[in-house]
């Protein structure tokens, strides 16, 4: 008995001592939680105490203290509330449980988020993009075989002034060339080129267009012509 009461002496002299913030829930509408915690965080430091009405939480900022609350003394704490609330939904899943069955969980359900797992699964967003990049991918890999073909059968003597009348593009350029480089660098060039011409067109497009609403008896002689 009298060592819980000191502890408790001691919890309340800590709590004194500790800087208190006090919160309004209306300040977690709308926004993610993290952007009023950063607020105090640079008002109150790396540890405080957040009042709500009757509930007082503690937060914490710090990686140190981070690890000490969850690696190193992790049998020392308990997750308390957040593991009651959700024990009803999610049982003894790895979010609410404790210890050793927290443990157990965990070693069985890390290898299930290797890479090539996660990779599968993604967001329709994600999807669309990587959907997109595939049929870039693979008209770009056409566009290389075949062009190979037409260089092998050309069997034209390479100058610097090199063009070819059947395909004059860079990419037949490059083949012709005699480099020895791989199908794979090949696209990355030409995948490099494909970003890079459509972003500066259109940073040109943008001012163009730009400078020409700045100007309108340009934009009369623009029209005319």
């Amino acid at each position: 008995m009298s060592l819980a009461q000191l502890g408790r002496s001691w919890r309340a002299e800590a709590a004194q001592r500790m800087p208190e913030a006090r919160g309004d829930l209306r300040e977690l509408v709308g926004q993610p939680v993290f952007v009023p915690l950063y607020k105090l965080f640079t008002v109150y430091g790396k540890i405080f105490r957040l009042s709500f009405g009757p509930k007082s939480f503690v937060i914490i900022s710090d990686p140190a203290y981070a690890r000490q609350i969850l690696l190193t003394n992790a049998d020392k704490y308990s997750k308390g509330l957040l593991s009651e609330i959700l024990e009803f939904v999610m049982g003894t899943g790895l979010i609410p449980a404790d210890g050793e069955v927290w443990r157990m969980r965990r070693r069985a359900i890390v290898p299930a988020l290797h890479k090539k797992y996660v990779a599968n699964m993604i967001v329709p967003r994600q999807r669309r993009c990587v959907e997109a990049l595939k049929v870039v991918n693979d008209t770009l890999d056409g566009l290389i075989a075949k062009c190979k073909v037409l260089v092998e059968e050309e069997d034209a003597e390479f100058v610097e002034e090199f063009l070819s009348e059947a395909d004059p593009s860079i990419l037949h350029f490059l083949i012709a060339s005699g480099d020895q480089i791989s199908s794979k660098q090949l696209r990355d060039d030409l995948m490099t080129m494909l970003v890079a011409g459509h972003e500066t067109t259109a940073a040109v497009l943008t001012w163009t267009l730009y400078l020409l609403s700045q100007h309108p008896d340009k934009t009369a002689l623009l029209q005319q012509e």
